[in-house]
């Protein structure tokens, strides 16, 4: 029954978070690529970028303008290859640009992959440009432990 819940709880995650209406999308660019996990091609996980809180210059984070509109977050399924394409609204339409914090979980869609796990990796961030790419390169490393389940996610190293 917990596995359940929390395999409920990240679905309605993941979708809250790129749902919206149309009046409030971001602009978002196409951005695909290839993942890497200890420098070598990793598929078979879907790829979730979070928005990171803006800083200055020195690092501090800026305070936060309640008006201004939060970027929702960004993510792909991740072939067996490591190659992906970005989705935040629609399918492929890439992500808004700025900075995320990337992570790592299993492809619930494909349920005979559950048994494997994933790796768990140290905590990573990464920008999405302003313009289109192809060769967007992530680039993770683990820290040896793996982890399966909805909740894999969230044993990310920190």
């Amino acid at each position: 029954m917990k596995f359940q819940t929390a395999a409920v709880v990240v679905f309605l995650a993941l979708g809250v978070s790129g749902c919206g209406s149309s009046s409030t999308r971001m602009s978002t660019v196409k951005a695909k690529g290839t993942l890497k996990i200890d420098d070598k091609p990793f598929g078979g996980v879907l790829l979730v970028l979070t928005p990171v809180a803006a800083a200055d210059a020195s690092g501090a984070k800026k305070p936060v303008d309640p008006k201004a509109p939060v970027p929702p977050t960004a993510r792909a399924n991740v072939k067996a290859d490591g190659s992906f394409v970005l989705t935040t609204y629609d399918d492929g339409d890439g992500a808004v640009p700025g900075k995320y914090t990337v992570s790592i979980t299993q492809d619930m869609s494909d349920m005979s992959k559950m048994s494997s796990g994933v790796p768990v990796v140290k905590a990573a961030t990464i920008e999405i440009a302003s313009s289109a790419t192809d060769n967007l390169e992530v680039k993770l490393e683990s820290t040896g432990e793996t982890a399966s389940g909805p909740m894999a996610m969230l044993k990310m190293e920190r």
